[in-house]
């Protein structure tokens, strides 16, 4: 998909404006300090990502990672609010740091998008590749041509982890920016951008992040169900690029970075959605790829020994909702608003004989 390069600014106003006040408020600053300590990221952000969507599971539109950070912010420093940092600490240490721990929360909500779209997203402009480790923001790295071609990453080309995370996270933010910082907000921000093992080992920063990054999801998956007609106006089918070797470079390194894929549901991958059956009504976008994200999954053949698919429906255990980014609840609503949905039980989410397709059952 191509895209025009925007004015940081306007996507600013367009995006994260309506959101200023209760970050703000949130954050408990003067109108000054919040334009002098948290604006200026959220417009670096507008600049370095521009029109990006965060990933195929989560703000899967152009523009989703600004509102997924914009949105993220908001919703981590309401939480912080009610959140006690550092318990070990004494409670003078804790006051003391609470301004830090605020700001905090606020930059990992914003790294988060930087991190996911290094992960899911490809870029490439005049067939050279930028990514947001990049020393120029993608609206200055596009600034000859005026625009840029995404498309999602291909299936495990980054995986997952904490130092890479960790060096996308810093070039959210200028060189020798948490220099300031206390170490025990700096070791818990860093420790914040990796889930937990499990709940029991959550420490307070990351139990946040999580509850943060659910109630986002889950309020952006809201809205593009209600918005179906702009969902199907994004073209499902792209054709494929490669970015090209850099000819100012004889060793090639342009040449060893992977193949860009279209950003597409039906592209090859085992990830991605399969073309429906004509007999098939075509459904939104999310469903599509709920689906797809399920026939993908590495443990669906042990999956499918528990779904009970007849001629006339197919039953899915509400256990296997929640593996795809979203609360089985939303998944569920998801499901039913695309009226897939027969009826529901304590344990199984009954569903349309279409599912049959749909998971190539």
């Amino acid at each position: 998909m191509q895209l025009q390069r925007q004015d940081p600014t306007k996507l600013y106003e367009q995006h994260v404006a309506a959101y200023g006040e209760p970050m703000r408020l949130a954050a408990g600053v003067s109108l000054g300090d919040f334009d002098r300590l948290y604006a200026p990221h959220l417009l670096r952000l507008c600049a370095a990502l521009q029109q990006s969507p965060l990933s195929r599971q989560a703000y899967p539109l152009p523009d989703g990672a600004i509102r997924f950070a914009a949105q993220g912010a908001t919703l981590a420093l309401q939480l912080a609010q009610s959140s006690v940092f550092a318990p070990e600490a004494g409670a003078k240490a804790r006051r003391d740091l609470a301004k830090q721990y605020r700001f905090a929360v606020f930059a990992v909500a914003i790294g988060s998008a930087y991190i996911r779209v290094f992960r899911n997203v490809r870029f490439l402009v005049d067939d050279v590749a930028w990514n947001p480790l990049s020393e120029l923001s993608l609206y200055e790295f596009s600034a000859r041509t005026g625009g840029y071609d995404i498309a999602w990453a291909q299936d495990g080309d980054i995986a997952p982890h904490p130092a890479v995370d960790a060096m996308v996270f810093m070039a959210a933010f200028p060189p020798g920016f948490w220099e300031r910082f206390d170490t025990t907000v700096l070791q818990d921000l860093a420790g914040g951008l990796s889930p937990a093992k499990n709940a029991v080992s959550e420490t307070p920063m990351q139990r946040l992040i999580r509850a943060t990054t659910e109630k986002a999801f889950e309020q952006e998956s809201l809205r593009i169900a209600q918005n179906v007609g702009a969902l199907e106006s994004i073209p499902i089918t792209l054709a494929t690029s490669s970015p090209a070797s850099d000819s100012t470079n004889d060793t090639g390194a342009e040449a060893g970075k992977p193949p860009i894929s279209a950003i597409s549901g039906s592209q090859a991958g085992k990830t991605n959605a399969q073309p429906a059956p004509k007999d098939v009504p075509t459904y939104p976008l999310p469903v599509r790829q709920f689906f797809a994200a399920m026939k993908g999954d590495d443990k669906f053949p042990e999956m499918r020994e528990h779904i009970k698919a007849t001629t006339e429906s197919v039953s899915v255990p509400l256990k296997f909702l929640g593996r795809y980014g979203q609360k089985p609840t939303y998944a569920a609503q998801m499901l039913e608003s695309a009226g897939l949905v027969i009826t529901k039980n304590a344990e199984y989410l009954v569903l349309r004989p279409d599912v049959v397709a749909l998971l190539g059952l």
